[in-house]
């Protein structure tokens, strides 16, 4: 573990985690953010597998949650309101008439404390107050990253809060597994663990219906090129710009829910959670992103694999419920492994 304080503001660190297989991590307490993956490919080169930033002013201007920890409540909710124990809260809706990823200010934003730190593992804490974004309760939230010799990225999630309230909590890392400035993941396989996923309106708001995969371009269930099927005649590509959709993943408890990999280099990731669902994202709304060492980020230059509760589940009563109570505690895994084939 390597710590190193930034050199333009104050508070705000880095976090270099290394493990013996020459896979290194970078998080910052800027948003409890991953700033950086290297890992080796096939031949033993390494290179950075994620969209990211030179410095931190990068996350602080933009607007692309690259490796944020997204909160209170990750995705979208419908029209930025949602009732609870019959009372109606209102949140700031920033994209379009829905409220995304927290709001005008979300997690992503702001500077968490760091909580401890061990020889390759960091947690940082948060207290979103009473009200802040127009959620209820005073909301403690930890976020620990460890990363293993077996090439597991864990992050932990776990959250309380003194009045009842709603939270979905994910990471929303951007991959590139040829490294970040080749270019299109079009070629990226891909395999997801889903029977089914949640259809979305022009204005990425979700309809409350459940939708099965087969038969459609969003069956993954056997390893396929994300891009195979992209441009399909789809009204539900159409409205999603692409790939921005939230799948339901099979089973329960902690499983395996996704893995990509990257023919030409070899590099893997995988994906375990005990969340119920996962957002496929391929960077749809990426638009000449300058990025880190001048590369320059363009649309379906990435893909996100964000564990979470179902978007819009608070107002949608056939969807596990994201309601943590008083005095409960959320607590969720996700692991991002890493490979080579």
């Amino acid at each position: 573990m390597k710590k190193t304080a930034d050199k333009d503001y104050k508070d705000i660190y880095y976090y270099a985690l290394e493990n013996n297989n020459g896979v290194s991590v970078t998080v910052t307490n800027y948003g409890a953010t991953v700033t950086s993956i290297i890992a080796p490919n096939r031949s033993g080169s390494k290179d950075e597998i994620t969209l990211t930033y030179d410095d931190v002013s990068g996350f602080m201007k933009g607007g692309c949650y690259f490796g944020a920890t997204v909160g209170r409540y990750a995705n979208r909710i419908n029209d930025g309101k949602f009732e609870l124990n019959g009372k109606e809260y209102k949140l700031f809706c920033n994209d379009s008439k829905n409220h995304l990823h927290g709001g005008k200010k979300g997690f992503d934003k702001v500077v968490w404390q760091e909580k401890s730190l061990g020889e390759n593992t960091v947690s940082f804490f948060y207290q979103s107050a009473d009200g802040e974004e127009g959620y209820p309760g005073n909301l403690d939230v930890t976020v620990e990253f460890t990363l293993d010799d077996d090439n597991n990225l864990k992050i932990h999630y776990m959250a309380q809060s003194d009045k009842d309230t709603i939270v979905n909590l994910t990471n929303h890392t951007y991959f590139n597994l040829a490294g970040h400035k080749t270019g299109s993941v079009a070629g990226h396989v891909l395999f997801i663990n889903s029977d089914s996923f949640t259809p979305v309106d022009v204005y990425g708001s979700t309809t409350g219906d459940i939708a099965g995969v087969s038969g459609t371009p969003f069956d993954f269930r056997i390893p396929t090129a994300i891009g195979a099927r992209m441009n399909d005649d789809s009204e539900q590509l159409r409205n999603g710009k692409g790939y921005d959709h939230n799948y339901i993943i099979n089973g329960s408890g902690y499983r395996h829910a996704a893995k990509a990999a990257e023919p030409q280099f070899g590099r893997t990731v995988s994906v375990y959670t005990d969340k119920p669902c996962m957002q496929l994202y391929c960077g749809n709304f990426l638009d000449a992103e300058k990025g880190k060492d001048s590369a320059v980020y363009e649309k379906h230059g990435a893909f996100c694999l964000e564990t979470q509760f179902a978007p819009d589940s608070p107002n949608q009563k056939n969807f596990v419920s994201p309601v943590l109570r008083k005095g409960e505690v959320y607590d969720f895994t996700t692991c991002y492994q890493f490979g080579i084939e």
